[in-house]
Order: structure tokens, then C-alpha cells, then sequence
């Protein structure tokens, strides 16, 4: 019995643990999302359609 207990105690040590780390990264990742879409790219690339000529043309 004294084993179920241990792990018991475990889960409820545990399970806050996570639950804090799991609001910690989405609010993290939450906030760097919104700055992404503000900022331009370092690549230069943009949603504008580019259109090549073909050979045939």
C-alpha cells in the first residue's frame, strides 16, 4: 500500500508542476506569435504572386 501511496504523492506533485509549465510555454510561444506577423521576413519573401514567362512565350 505504502507503493500506491508514493505514487499518489508523486502524481500530486507532478501534475501542478506540468499544468504551470504548460501555461508558461503557451503564453511564451502565444507572445512570439504575435510579433511574427508585425516583422518582415529576412528572406525578402512576401505573399505577392510572382509570375515567371515561359520558354515558349
Amino acid at each position: 500500500m505504502d507503493v500506491v501511496y508514493d505514487f499518489v504523492e508523486a502524481i500530486h506533485v507532478f501534475i501542478p508542476l506540468i499544468a504551470v509549465l504548460f501555461i508558461i510555454i503557451t503564453l511564451y510561444f502565444g507572445r512570439n506569435g504575435d510579433n511574427l506577423t508585425s516583422q518582415k521576413t529576412a528572406t525578402g519573401t512576401s505573399d505577392d504572386r510572382v509570375e515567371e514567362k515561359s520558354k515558349n512565350d
